[in-house]
């Protein structure tokens, strides 16, 4: 929208101003990106506006999932990238880190990661774990485990565990949902479990 760079030196291309770029399935948006068609890299940003306020953060999306953060960086040709402070949503959830690097189609991990199924702005409750690994469409393996309200850690597992983020209709555990109360301090509620018996037939224990 602003301006378009090329350095026939160099081979790079910076675009500013809502650029967006799409390459076969794939497609990043941001408000600075730089193209080196000497490595196959897109390096993308955002920037500060006239009133001083950073904006347009990089999003990816490939085959419909999301990437968003705020530096990123990717490789066409080995289908690698990382993001910087990034947040992604999965089936039942977000999972956000200091740093996402993918390193397959499927397959990405996560520094410092979180996993969450709140969606407010600042969610509150979360699963953190250091060494987080995503699995697209299957499982989010964390180890180890701590688990906070309101950014305040409630217990710790000293192993690791998985989530299923598989789509569709299955049977499994439902995630409880805490709540701060004056009187009982943190209060879990809704824990249970989904039984998916058939196509036509499910039940919960809540």
């Amino acid at each position: 929208r602003d301006t378009v760079h090329y350095s026939i030196g160099t081979k790079k291309m910076r675009l500013r101003g809502s650029a967006d770029v799409k390459y076969k399935q794939q497609r990043i948006e941001a408000e600075v990106i730089i193209m080196d068609f000497e490595s196959s890299t897109l390096t993308a940003e955002g920037a500060v506006d006239s009133t001083g306020k950073v904006g347009g953060f990089p999003v990816f999306t490939d085959a419909g999932e999301q990437f968003a953060g705020e530096t990123m960086t990717y490789n066409f040709k080995t289908g690698r990238g990382r993001v910087s402070y990034g947040e992604t949503e999965v089936e039942g959830g977000y999972y956000y880190g200091s740093r996402i690097k993918r390193v397959s189609e499927n397959v990405a991990y996560v520094e410092q990661g979180n996993f969450t199924t709140c969606d407010a702005p600042e969610p509150h409750f979360h699963f953190n774990a250091p060494r987080m690994k995503v699995v697209m469409n299957d499982k989010i393996y964390l180890d180890p485990v701590i688990w906070y309200v309101e950014d305040i850690p409630v217990f710790a597992l000293p192993f690791g565990l998985f989530i299923s983020t598989e789509r569709g209709r299955r049977s499994g555990i439902i995630m409880p949902a805490p709540l701060l109360t004056s009187d009982r301090g943190v209060v879990l509620q809704n824990l249970g479990y989904y039984v998916a018996v058939s196509d036509y037939f499910d039940t919960e224990f809540t």
